[in-house]
C-alpha cells in the first residue's frame, strides 16, 4: 500500500458557512426585460445538454422561461447573445429540468461543445412577458467570498448588477455526467432542513453515509451543527457499528448561539474503496441538538455535489441498523490526510 500524505490535508466538501443554509431566498423577476444570470466555468470537457433549476415564489408565468448559453462580454456579463437555448413551461414552485438546450431550441438543434476552463452564463428569462407574470429562482444566501470571479450572479432588474450568491441549479452534459461547481451551487431543491433530536428520538443518529473511489487516510470531519447540549462525531466503519473516531462536543463547544460548522480531529485512519462508512452525529443526553441536511429531486443529481450519489442521509435508533435516504444529505464533510497513489495491487479492482 503506497498512501501519500497531504500536507495540511484536504477538505471534502468545502466547509460551508451557516449562512448558506439559513433562510429560503429566491431573485424575482416580475417585468418586461428583467433576467438572472448564473456565471460559471466549465469544469470539464464535453458537450451540454439540460440545465435544471429550481422556483420558490411563483405567481404566473403565462408562456414559459427560456434558458440559454451565453457568451460573456468585457464586463464579466452575459453578452445577450443566445447561442443556445430552450423555453421550458412552469406552473408552480419546485424543481424544473430543460429539453435539449440547442441553437433552434429543438432537440435536433446543436448543441454547445466546451472545454474545462470556459466561462458562460447560463441566463433565465421570460419567453415572453406578460402582465403579471412573476416567479422567483431559489438561491444561495449570501457569499461574500465568491463575487470576484465564477460562479457568480449577474440580475438585470432591469440593468445588469453582479450579486454576492448562486443560484441552485444542475448542468448536465449529453453522456448523462453533470458538472460538480461547488462554491455553494447545489441542486438544492426546497430549503435546508433543520432537524432538533436527542438520545431518546427516533432517529436517534444522523449520519453521512459515503463511499470513497481510492485508498485514503481520514484525520477528521466537519459537520455544520446546533450544538446546544452534548454530541458525540462519530466515523464508524463498514459494519456500521465500530468505532473508528470520534470527538465529543460539549454544549460549550461553540461561542453564541447560532449554527455552526464544527471541526473534529482523531488519528489518521484508513479508508477503503467499495465500503460504505458513515459519519455521524450522536447526541448524549435528552436535550436537543440540531442537524442540517438537503434534498434534491432525485438522487442522480446528487453527481453535482463533492462525493457524489453514494454520499447521502443515514439514520438508525437505538443502533438498531442504518437506513439511507438517497435523496437527502447532511451538511458534512471529512478531512482527508493521505490518499493513494494508485500503484499498490489491486488498487483498479478497488479490493486493497
Amino acid at each position: 500500500m503506497a498512501l501519500i500524505e497531504i500536507p495540511g490535508g484536504l477538505w471534502i466538501p468545502q466547509v460551508l458557512p451557516d449562512h448558506h443554509v439559513s433562510g429560503d431566498n429566491d431573485t424575482d423577476i416580475n417585468a418586461s426585460g428583467e433576467k438572472i444570470a448564473q456565471i460559471v466555468t466549465i469544469p470539464k470537457d464535453g458537450t451540454l445538454e439540460t440545465v435544471a433549476f429550481s422556483l420558490r415564489a411563483w405567481t404566473q408565468c403565462t408562456n414559459g422561461i427560456r434558458v440559454s448559453f451565453q457568451n460573456l462580454n468585457a464586463s464579466g456579463q452575459p453578452d445577450e447573445t443566445q447561442d443556445e437555448y430552450r423555453d421550458i413551461t412552469v406552473g408552480a414552485t419546485g424543481w424544473f429540468e430543460t429539453g435539449i438546450i440547442s441553437d433552434d431550441g429543438t432537440d435536433v438543434g446543436t448543441k454547445r461543445t466546451v472545454s474545462a476552463g470556459d466561462k458562460i452564463a447560463i441566463v433565465f428569462e421570460f419567453v415572453t412577458f406578460d402582465t403579471g407574470d412573476a416567479v422567483g429562482f431559489r438561491r444561495s444566501n449570501n457569499n461574500p467570498d465568491n463575487v470576484s470571479s465564477p460562479p457568480y450572479v449577474y440580475n438585470k432588474l432591469p440593468t445588469w448588477s453582479q450579486a454576492d450568491y448562486s443560484y441552485r441549479i444542475a448542468l448536465k452534459y449529453d453522456d448523462g455526467t453533470y458538472a460538480v461547481f461547488g462554491n455553494y451551487i447545489y441542486p438544492i431543491d426546497a430549503a435546508p432542513t433543520t432537524t432538533n433530536f436527542n438520545n431518546t428520538s427516533t432517529p436517534d443518529e444522523r449520519a453521512l453515509a459515503f463511499t470513497v473511489p481510492v485508498q485514503v487516510k481520514c484525520g477528521g470531519a466537519w459537520v455544520l451543527i446546533d450544538p446546544d447540549n452534548a454530541c458525540d462525531v462519530v466515523l464508524y466503519d463498514g459494519d456500521g457499528s465500530t468505532v473508528l473516531g470520534s470527538e465529543s462536543l460539549g454544549d460549550g463547544a461553540r461561542v453564541g448561539g447560532v449554527i455552526a460548522s464544527a471541526y473534529v480531529r482523531w488519528a489518521p485512519v484508513i479508508l477503503k474503496p467499495g465500503t460504505t462508512y458513515r459519519l455521524s452525529m450522536k447526541p448524549t443526553s435528552a436535550s436537543n441538538i440540531g442537524g442540517y441536511h438537503f434534498t434534491v429531486d432525485s438522487n442522480a443529481l446528487f453527481a453535482c455535489c463533492e462525493g457524489g450519489t453514494s454520499w447521502v442521509l443515514s439514520t438508525q435508533t437505538d443502533a438498531g441498523g442504518w437506513s439511507e435516504t438517497n435523496t437527502a444529505r447532511p451538511f458534512a464533510g471529512l478531512l482527508l490526510t493521505h490518499i493513494s497513489d494508485g500503484h499498490e495491487a489491486g488498487y483498479l479492482m478497488g479490493v486493497m
